[in-house]
């Protein structure tokens, strides 16, 4: 397996951006990252063969998600076929997204030996004409007539022995031994006109000859049968396993909270009136009058007449009056308080003060912001069809989960919803939802974190098929 980044953009606000078209078949993921000043909101569509946003053959992987200022995202990964696409759209234009791709880089183990091409090959597949014994291979797009200088493989094994050839012609025949011993003398012949004398008898026929000896000349050796085919192609090497996710993401550290400037001290307001003075205490007592003056000399008496004489003028009335006495000392200092004056109108608020160049205290530290899940372990969930779950290439696995531990589960099996059950039945019932979030999700994550008290075995099943199911052994 290889990964490779396939493309990255930086879109406009609000305008739908083609992110990447692609040429072969990868396994994707987008990663958003926000370089502004300002949380955005990021969409995401994955369009079939070329599609555009707005038709029924586009997924939608994310939509409106919301990155914060300085934060990224990456989304979970998800198949991408030769000529789909992939749609971007952003409300602000300090968004940046890439895309990183996983492909295969090793060749399969089906090899072919026919007069025409096969219909639906894989990268690596071998193609034997069985016109001409060529070979080709298949490279993901067009069948290579030939391999040209890659590192020699491990030798095959041993093929077959070729055909035996055939037996050579037998050599030919040694010549035949004489035919018998010599023939006896023909008896004599009988007088003239006499009886013919008897026929002699026939010589006994002569042993056979020796057989003759064995042939040197080694028939013809048969032609050669063809070689066997040197060794099998050379099998893939499995796929590396996809590394594991290196822990949960770290929480965002709660942001501090804004230093409160000092404000600037006041003018001094003007001083308020001073109270109206009291009433002046009691006057001390008179002093005393100074003694009244000598009266004066009464006049003389008239002589004693028988005319009452006019009446005589009244005498003043007393003497005249006597100087004033001195005036008495000064009464004492009232020891009562007078009334306090009515308190005088508040002064007007003076001006603001200048801006104070003083920084003010820091604030208070802002509450530390939540620490983020620790994950043990990402599981990567599809579907084959209606017949079981595939859990990081395995069909319905057992798996092993610890008590305290963080799980994810980047679910992709649209129409088939993930349930953690506390038994093995379809629907929604039996949910077991301790510690779970997004239980029954069919496209996108479910996390569970497993509690002290979850029971020693869960299940997950999809909620309409019951062949698509599993078994949580809970340890710890």
């Amino acid at each position: 397996m290889a990964v490779k980044r396939l493309a990255f953009s930086n879109p406009l606000a609000n305008t739908d951006t083609l992110l990447y078209s692609a040429d072969k078949s990868y396994v994707v993921s987008v990663i958003i990252a926000n370089k502004g000043v300002v949380d955005s909101k990021a969409s995401i569509y994955h369009a079939v063969n070329g599609g555009l946003i707005a038709t029924n053959t586009t997924a939608t992987i994310v939509k409106n998600l919301t990155i914060s200022q300085g934060q990224s995202f990456e989304t979970f990964r998800f198949a991408l076929n030769n000529n789909d696409v992939i749609w971007v759209n952003s409300d602000t234009p300090n968004l940046s997204f890439m895309v990183t791709g996983v492909f295969d880089t090793t060749a399969s183990t089906y090899v072919s030996y026919t007069a025409s091409a096969p219909d639906t090959p894989s990268i690596g597949d071998i193609w034997i004409k069985s016109t001409n014994n060529a070979i080709s291979f298949w490279n993901g797009s067009n069948w290579i007539d030939s391999i040209t200088s890659g590192p020699t493989g491990p030798t095959g094994s041993a093929g077959s022995s070729g055909v035996n050839g055939a037996t050579g012609s037998t050599g030919p025949t040694g010549p035949t031994g004489p035919a018998g011993g010599p023939t006896g003398p023909t008896g004599p012949t009988g007088p003239s006109g006499g009886p013919t004398g008897p026929t002699g008898a026939t010589g006994p026929t002569g042993a056979t000859g020796p057989t003759g000896a064995a042939s040197t000349v080694t028939g013809p050796t048969g032609p050669q049968g063809p070689t066997g085919p040197e060794g099998g192609p050379t099998g893939p090497t499995g796929p590396t396993g996809a590394t594991g996710p290196s822990g949960g993401p770290t929480g965002p550290t709660g942001a501090t909270g804004a230093t409160g400037p000092t404000g600037a001290a006041g003018v001094q307001g003007i001083q308020g009136a001073v109270g109206i003075q009291g009433p002046t205490g009691v006057t001390g007592p008179t002093g005393a009058t100074g003694p009244t003056g000598a009266t004066g000399a009464t006049g003389a008496t008239g002589a004693a007449s028988t005319v009452t004489g006019p009446t005589g003028p009244t005498g003043p009335s007393g003497g005249p009056t006597g100087p004033t006495g001195a005036t008495g000392a000064t009464g004492a200092a009232s020891t009562v308080t007078g009334p306090t004056g009515p308190t005088g109108a508040t002064g007007a608020t003076g001006p603001t003060g200048a801006a104070s160049t003083v920084t003010g205290p820091t604030g208070p530290t802002g509450a530390t912001g939540p620490i983020g899940l620790s994950v043990i372990e990402n599981y990567q969930v599809t579907n084959a069809g209606t017949g079981s779950y595939t859990i990081d290439g395995f069909s319905n696995p057992t798996l092993n989960l610890v008590r305290g531990q963080t799980y994810f589960f980047t679910v992709n099996a649209s129409g088939h919803p993930f349930w953690i059950k506390t038994a093995a039945t379809t629907g929604t019932t039996d949910q077991y939802n301790t510690g779970v979030t997004n239980n029954g999700d069919d496209v996108g994550g479910i996390t569970f974190t497993v509690p002290a008290g979850a029971p020693n075995t869960l299940y997950y099943i999809c909620q309409f098929h019951s062949s698509m199911q599993g078994i949580l052994n809970i340890l710890g």
